[in-house]
């Protein structure tokens, strides 16, 4: 986590896939990630425990060394750490995990989470997923996003729009679009995929299933 911790200020952009959490009540995260005495208020209601004082410690993403408590670098990289980084330098933050667009909702002030976290640092876009999502579809949604990005030179908010249609349209592509140009159809397959339909507006007769396609969103300039 110290290189990633050192890496991500001088990233212009950063392409994160792991594993994501967010500690809700009673979820299997909070109780191995904290300790009951991290939610402690004080007789007057003031914040004593960590997570009481921070939302953002709720939410992160699970790297390398996570499984090992008593390390010091736990391997699990919390909003909060995320949130005191300088990441002015950063145009877009690719959170290619589960649940990275969740977080714990303040009355009045939205959501703490990762993805407010990149935010705070100085990131302009962060792409962050509303729920568990699929490793497969995930990665063909990825890699279509991807070639919109750099290739065909969309502004983030397009490119990611068009991927998303493209997957919607097109599921039974996704475990080749998933391997990437190591599959064997992949050239062919791309260009089937993004070929626009002759009405844009037709229903495909068997849509990609919305929990397939729709779970990544896109907060900030989109540019």
């Amino acid at each position: 986590m110290p290189r990633l911790l050192a890496d991500l200020p001088r990233a212009r952009w950063a392409h994160l896939a792991t594993h994501g959490f967010f500690a809700a009540p009673d979820s299997k995260e909070r109780e191995h990630l904290f300790r009951p005495d991290d939610f402690l208020l004080g007789v007057g209601a003031e914040r004593r425990g960590a997570a009481a004082r921070n939302p953002l410690t709720l939410s992160g993403l699970v790297l390398a060394g996570a499984n090992q408590p008593t390390d010091a670098d736990s391997g699990v990289l919390t909003g909060e750490a995320v949130a005191g980084l300088d990441l002015d330098g950063m145009d877009l933050a690719v959170l290619s995990a589960c649940q990275t667009g969740l977080g714990e909702a303040a009355a009045g002030e939205g959501v703490f989470g990762l993805q407010r976290a990149f935010h705070i640092g100085g990131a302009r876009n962060v792409v962050a997923s509303l729920w568990k999502v699929d490793d497969e579809a995930t990665a063909a949604l990825m890699n279509l996003f991807y070639i919109h990005l750099w290739e065909k030179n969309e502004p983030p908010l397009t490119a990611l729009h068009h991927a998303q249609l493209e997957l919607y349209r097109n599921p039974q592509s996704v475990p080749v679009l998933a391997q990437g140009q190591r599959a064997v159809d992949w050239d062919e397959t791309v260009q089937a995929v993004m070929k626009a339909p002759a009405d844009p507006k037709e229903t495909p007769k068997r849509p990609a299933a919305v929990k397939d396609w729709a779970a990544f969103v896109l907060s900030g300039a989109g540019r």
